[in-house]
This record gives C-alpha cells, sequence and structure tokens, in this order.
C-alpha cells in the first residue's frame, strides 16, 4: 500500500483528528482519561472544529484508498464505490448512534467522494459549515475503517500507514 501525498490540511489537524477518532475505540495512550481529555480539548482548541473535520476528511480518504485497494483486486471486480460502499452503509447504520443516523446521506457521500478520489474536504466544503454531529458521524467511519484494516493486517497498522502519510505530507 502506497499512500497518496495529502494537501491542504495540516498534520496536526490530522492528528487530532485521529486522536479524537481513537476515543471512540477506548484508545487513552495509557493516560487517564481526564488527562487525555485535557490534552484533546487543548487539541481541538488549537486547530478549531473546522480543522478537525477537516483533519477526519482526510483520514477517511486515505483509509477509504486502502481498504479499497485491498477489496477490489483485478480487472474482473467491481469498482471500489459498489464493492466497498454497501458494506460500510449497512455497519454504520447497524452500529452508530441512533442521533447520527440522520446523517447517513452526508457520510454516504462523503465515503463515495473517497472512493472516487475526489478530496472529501472540498465535497463537503459545498455544503457549507458541517453541522451538529457530523463530526461524531464521519470519526464514527473513520474508525470502523481503521477497524477493518487492524482486523484484516494486525494491529497497529492503520497508526503506521498514517504516520507515512503524515511525513510524506511533511516532507
Amino acid at each position: 500500500m502506497r499512500p497518496k501525498r495529502v494537501i491542504e490540511v495540516s498534520n496536526e489537524e490530522i492528528w487530532t483528528a485521529w486522536r479524537t477518532v481513537r476515543i471512540l475505540n477506548g484508545d487513552r495512550e495509557g493516560k487517564s482519561i481526564d488527562v487525555f481529555s485535557a490534552e484533546l480539548r487543548d487539541a481541538h482548541a488549537a486547530v478549531g472544529h473546522q480543522g478537525v473535520f477537516n483533519g477526519m476528511g482526510v483520514l477517511l480518504k486515505v483509509l477509504l484508498e486502502w481498504a479499497a485497494e485491498d477489496l477490489v483486486l483485478g480487472p474482473d471486480q467491481h469498482d471500489a464505490v459498489s464493492t466497498v460502499l454497501p458494506p460500510l452503509l449497512r455497519r454504520y447504520r447497524r452500529t452508530v448512534p441512533e442521533q447520527l443516523l440522520d446523517l447517513t446521506p452526508m457520510v454516504a457521500g462523503a465515503m463515495a467522494a473517497a472512493l472516487l478520489d475526489h478530496d472529501v474536504v472540498e465535497w463537503r466544503d459545498q455544503y457549507g459549515p458541517p453541522g451538529p454531529g457530523e463530526l461524531a458521524a464521519y470519526g464514527f467511519v473513520v474508525w470502523m475503517v481503521a477497524d477493518f484494516l487492524d482486523g484484516e493486517y494486525r494491529k497497529g497498522i492503520t497508526n503506521e500507514l498514517l504516520e507515512a502519510v503524515l511525513c510524506e505530507h511533511a516532507g
């Protein structure tokens, strides 16, 4: 898997988004919930809600590209949208908290944009600022894809892949 170059979103925004996603998985890096929450609040304050949201868009695109690369092999396979999107939407609808179900169309659009190799941040920006709960909905999808990658290969592979993206982005 070769990560594509990520543009227009800072490393800090991407890492803050990733740390936010990891909360969904209960990973606090061995820190107490109070310490971890305070660090996360400070990080969110530094990049702002829109910055975290932009970081989520980048994570969504990068992780879906990696997942699609593995699931869509050879010329006889379907395209990434028809192969990857339906099972992700089914899992999302089965497992997402009920208050996020109304956001399914926006989440589906963001996933489709990522799978069609569009810039997710740019795609989402055309609809105005993100509404309440949308950050959590994107975070949930990023967590689902990261969970798939870690389960398919080995625990921690997602962190390694994201470090590669950020190193490439910084260089």
